[in-house]
């Protein structure tokens, strides 16, 4: 009976290695790969700069990357109905995430909820593209609030 290698999650910080890695990994996965450059450095580099990103790696493999914005409850919404711009704030009641790959996508759930965990006094908002005729699913994790 062999053993599952074990999948490891690590919160990149901000530097040339990480933001190097992370730009070699989604490249290889549409819709990153026919990204403009300019506007995938900027959200990547904002997610490291913030700690806002997650990634999973296996036997020293990077097997998936997940990156968010900390906003408002009414901003991911916003986002989530109209496409509006996510704005960040620093005390924020939400994240949406806004990157997310990965060659595995068996650890995608395990991925978002380790994200929650770590941030488990927010709503949790992201937008999901298929590459097949599914077209774009909107998600969400909403914190439930009990009222006296």
């Amino acid at each position: 009976m062999t053993d599952k290698p074990k999948l490891d999650f690590v919160t990149m910080p901000f530097n040339p290695y990480s933001l190097g890695m992370i730009l070699e990994f989604l490249s290889r996965f549409p819709p990153f790969a026919a990204f403009e450059v300019s506007p995938l450095v900027n959200a990547i580099s904002f997610q490291l700069g913030t700690g806002s990103n997650l990634l999973a790696s296996q036997n020293d493999e990077i097997i998936a990357y997940l990156g968010w914005i900390p906003t408002t409850v009414p901003v991911a919404k916003a986002w989530m109905r109209t496409g509006e711009l996510l704005t960040p704030s620093d005390n924020g009641d939400a994240i949406a995430i806004t990157v997310m790959a990965t060659s595995d996508p068996a650890i995608m759930l395990s991925l978002i909820r380790t994200a929650k965990s770590r941030h488990s006094y927010t709503n949790v908002y992201w937008r999901r593209y298929f590459q097949d005729k599914r077209g774009e699913r909107m998600r969400s994790l909403e914190r439930r609030t009990t009222e006296a």
